[in-house]
């Protein structure tokens, strides 16, 4: 793996941690417990599972080779780059929609949570995934674009503008794409799918085009302007080697009370402009114990 993507983090911490001040939609956060494991998850992430995704990508490669007609290929190898690009964006976002999908399946969702159970939203979140949901996500993103034989640039350019929307769509901004937003996922959209709220479960999928939700029947756009209550349970208060060990031990099954948690009404939201996020950013606060999701 080149340098560059190890500098990658710190050129994106440049651009967001001042644009989450400048224009946060919920309280900055700093130094918290929750902040420290999304930059622990980051590290490791970027370090480790990015060469066992490399690893897995290249076995499917030899495979992907093997089966597809060669014909295909070279039928869109000779497409214009541009057009190339659309592809690989267009392709790779249908199967992060399918991946995203299968992780909130009930064997895959105990992997997923470790990212559903941020607690604060912000650019971190899109850095916080157990290993083998990036690796999931990596499969499904790899078989399609191998398959139609796209170019390496017309990938990695795919790659970039997937991996800056993720960042932007987990940040805490108050950005919107005004008429777009019917069509491409702003931070508004995404913040829904992480909205510890029953209505909101299994809502909003889709990376960057919105029809994949509205294809498929999981699109979530509430009148409320944003949602106000995040995380799975405690999970964010425990170490990253319990994020990723956690998953593989035999889970528990829920009390009887926790599998019969009572429907709360949505919270009142302040208007945007009341809720002085700028004020002065917290260290090391933590929100409030949240309801667990049940799976």
């Amino acid at each position: 793996m080149s340098i560059s993507a190890y500098l990658q983090p710190l050129v994106w911490a440049a651009v967001f941690t001042p644009a989450e001040y400048l224009f946060c939609v919920y309280p900055v956060v700093l130094m918290s417990h929750e902040w420290r494991q999304n930059v622990m998850l980051l590290l490791f992430n970027v370090i480790v599972t990015t060469f066992v995704s490399g690893a897995v990508a290249a076995l499917i490669y030899v495979g992907v080779d093997a089966v597809v007609p060669t014909g295909l290929g070279a039928v869109v190898g000779a497409w214009p780059f541009w057009l190339q690009v659309i592809a690989a964006v267009v392709a790779a976002d249908l199967g992060i929609y399918v991946s995203h999908r299968l992780m909130h399946t009930h064997y895959l969702w105990r992997f997923h949570e470790v990212h559903h159970s941020a607690e604060e939203m912000n650019w971190l979140v899109a850095y916080r995934f157990h290993p083998l949901d990036l690796t999931l996500t990596a499969v499904f993103t790899s078989v399609p674009l191998l398959m139609l034989g796209l170019s390496m640039e017309a990938v990695a350019v795919a790659k970039t503008i997937h991996g800056a929307q993720a960042l932007l769509s987990h940040a805490n901004i108050a950005l919107g794409f005004g008429p777009l937003r019917r069509i491409l996922v702003d931070p508004r959209f995404h913040h829904w799918h992480h909205a510890n709220e029953r209505a909101a479960y299994d809502r909003n999928f889709s990376a960057l085009f919105v029809a994949w939700d509205w294809l498929f029947g999981t699109l979530y756009v509430p009148e409320r302007p944003r949602a106000a209550v995040f995380g799975t349970g405690e999970l964010s208060r425990r170490g990253v080697f319990d994020l990723l060990l956690g998953p593989f031990r035999p889970s528990r099954p829920p009390s009887a009370g926790e599998a019969a948690l009572p429907e709360t009404a949505a919270p009142t939201l302040a208007p945007m402009h009341e809720a002085d996020c700028r004020s002065k950013p917290s260290v090391g606060t933590a929100p409030p114990h949240r309801a667990s999701k049940i799976r």
